[in-house]
């Protein structure tokens, strides 16, 4: 069986399905931080430092490993993006409790 038909499969299920969405939103936050990240020539330890974090939890974000929010928002701010309190900007997420980001001052990732 394919990695796209057991996707399938599972989809069926509604906490995969919610999972997944969760997941896929924070891919796209760890991506977009990453670039933004190396484009303004920061290493990691750099980061840290200026997102007041220890270099392991830095480490940790990039891999998508787990990391709270309050982390997130640290690393995201230290980049130069904002959280965003809009009502549409948690759309995507299903946990009320999850932030959302706005991260147009931040690049695509390629």
């Amino acid at each position: 069986m394919t990695l796209g038909e057991l996707h399938k499969k599972f989809s069926k299920d509604a906490t995969y399905r919610r999972a997944y969405t969760e997941m896929e939103g924070l891919a796209e936050v760890v991506l977009r931080c990453i670039s933004a990240r190396e484009e303004r020539g920061l290493s990691k330890a750099e980061l840290a430092k200026r997102a007041g974090l220890a270099l392991h939890r830095i480490n940790r974000f990039e891999a998508m490993r787990p990391v709270s929010s309050e982390d997130v928002a640290r690393i995201v701010r230290a980049l130069g993006g904002e959280e965003d309190s809009s009502p549409r900007a948690g759309a995507r997420n299903t946990r009320p409790s999850a932030p959302a980001y706005r991260l147009q001052a931040l690049p695509s990732p390629a």
